[in-house]
């Protein structure tokens, strides 16, 4: 079991005011950080208890502490506090000093009054644990002096005329031929029209997979086409035909077809092989249409039809119904 002064000393961490029954109290203060010039020394903040000892009166924290960490009974830790304090007068009477070890040190004065001198190591303030005292030493600045050096100005004429950056150049490179196209296509419509509804159905051939190789070109009458007003694909007879008011000249005689043998076909593509044609028809015919094929193209390209029909009114309507439905790239065929 420890003293009582031991007990006291931790109450001091955490209290400002403790005191000792009939004795006295210990007031805490708080001393900010401070340099000692004569000593050229640098002290921390402190936390040092003074001595009054009016402060007679009993506030329990000496005696409470005693009993809970000792496990005594709150009377028999009033018992051993009475003890240590009728020791202390005692000594105080025959003028000894009274160390109470981690505080300070108590003693008489010469008019009869306690004299209380704190421990100068001792320092109650737990945010500052692990700091000491520090000497001080004087440092020594040297002035190092630098020279500037003065350069001349220089006033040679200079070519401010930089070279364009590669990426410029590859910018121009890659958007003049865009503009050129553009422009082209504002300048001549019917041309990139024209461009457009040739390829419009070979679309669907480059997504074809483990394609065969090429089959031969087909032998395919003339025939001579009429222009429609809703993407009609015009297959003009080789050499042309020139149609006058008055008379029809013609440089090489073509094939006419009899009305009755003329259809209307719904064209959904083109195709320059003749096993994607089938599969293209074949894939037709699963979704419910009735599907054949209208011929082929001077280029030798197997067309494919969704349907046919005998008179153009209802071909149209229907060709309406794909484009909106089915395929945008939809053409009307009269062949």
């Amino acid at each position: 079991m420890h003293s009582p002064d031991q007990y006291l000393k931790d109450l001091l961490y955490e209290y400002d005011c403790v005191t000792i029954p009939g004795f006295g109290g210990f007031i805490m203060q708080l001393q900010q950080a401070r340099v000692d010039q004569s000593r050229q020394r640098i002290y921390p903040p402190s936390r040092q208890p003074s001595f009054n000892s009016l402060l007679m009166h009993d506030d329990g924290l000496l005696i409470s502490r005693m009993a809970r960490s000792a496990e005594l009974s709150y009377h028999d830790a009033s018992r051993q506090v009475a003890e240590f304090i009728s020791d202390m007068n005692k000594r105080l009477e025959l003028k000894e000093s009274i160390v109470l070890k981690g505080i300070g040190q108590l003693e008489k004065g010469p008019e009869g009054a306690i004299v209380f001198r704190p421990d100068a190591k001792a320092n109650f303030l737990p945010s500052t644990y692990g700091m000491v005292a520090m000497n001080l030493y004087p440092v020594s600045k040297h002035t190092e002096k630098t020279i500037i050096q003065k350069k001349h100005a220089d006033r040679t004429s200079r070519d401010f005329r930089g070279k364009k950056p590669a990426s410029v150049k590859w910018t121009m490179a890659l958007t003049l031929p865009v503009i050129l196209f553009l422009l082209y296509g504002i300048i001549f419509p019917s041309s990139i029209q024209k461009m457009y509804t040739n390829y419009s159905g070979m679309i669907p051939e480059i997504f074809q997979a483990n394609q065969p190789e090429p089959v031969a070109r087909q032998a395919v009458p003339e025939v001579k086409l009429i222009q429609e007003k809703e993407n009609v694909i015009i297959e003009p007879p080789e050499p042309p035909v020139i149609i006058n008011k008055t008379e029809q000249i013609a440089e090489k005689p073509t094939t006419e077809i009899s009305p009755a043998s003329v259809k209307y076909y719904i064209i959904g593509g083109c195709f320059e092989k003749e096993e994607n044609a089938e599969k293209f028809l074949v894939a037709l015919n699963k979704k419910g249409f009735e599907a054949e094929k209208a011929g082929v193209t001077k280029r030798g390209h197997v067309r494919i039809s969704y349907k046919s029909f005998n008179d153009k009114e209802p071909a149209l309507s229907y060709l309406q119904k794909i484009k909106e439905e089915e395929n945008p790239a939809a053409w009307l065929l009269k062949y």
